[in-house]
């Protein structure tokens, strides 16, 4: 056989991960809708953001199925995807410190246009049974958004925050045995 015939376009590597995309598992952050946000913006859940969508929203804060497919079939790294540690529970980012940094890299780099960002891009909770079943197949999916030779750009925010004023003298365990009281911590 010829080494043309046994050549693979570059953008099946992502199949899995186009698969998801097309079936709205995961949905994209609009970049340019995220950039026409006020200053004080707070990054929504996915189920706001596709309640601005269906409301007329204009641009959608979501990439459609077919947008977010195409974006990775190009090859051009044009999907960001952002890894980064949660700031409180149900909320990433409940102050806008990570939104601006994010806001910042993405015009430095101005070839990314759909973010794949956990908390707008899967479901949170509470979500409905078939919001739950998206939740997990999207979570099946997430390394490969990750590990995308082609398509995706890994955005990582390594800066710590400082701590929100509520949390000052708060410390939060998790995964403590059933009986584990304040004397044996």
């Amino acid at each position: 056989p010829s080494l043309a015939a046994e050549m693979v376009p570059l953008s099946t590597f992502d199949d899995r991960l186009v698969e998801k995309l097309a079936t709205r598992a995961i949905r994209l952050v609009r970049v340019v809708w995220l950039g026409q946000q006020p200053d004080d913006y707070r990054i929504q859940n996915r189920q706001d953001l596709e309640q601005l969508e269906r409301a007329g929203a204009s641009p959608s804060p979501l990439l459609s199925p077919a947008e977010a497919v195409a974006l990775v079939r190009r090859c051009a790294r044009a999907v960001g995807t952002l890894t980064y540690g949660w700031l409180s529970p149900g909320q990433p980012d409940p102050a806008g410190a990570r939104i601006r940094v994010v806001r910042a890299a993405l015009k430095a780099n101005g070839y990314i246009e759909g973010l794949f960002w956990d908390f707008p891009s899967l479901y949170q909770q509470p979500r409905t049974p078939e919001q739950d079943a998206q939740f997990k197949q999207g979570l099946s999916m997430m390394a490969d958004l990750y590990a995308s030779a082609v398509g995706t750009t890994v955005l990582q925010l390594k800066e710590i925050p400082p701590r929100p004023a509520e949390f000052e003298g708060a410390l939060c365990l998790f995964g403590l045995t059933e009986g584990v009281d304040e004397r044996a911590v």
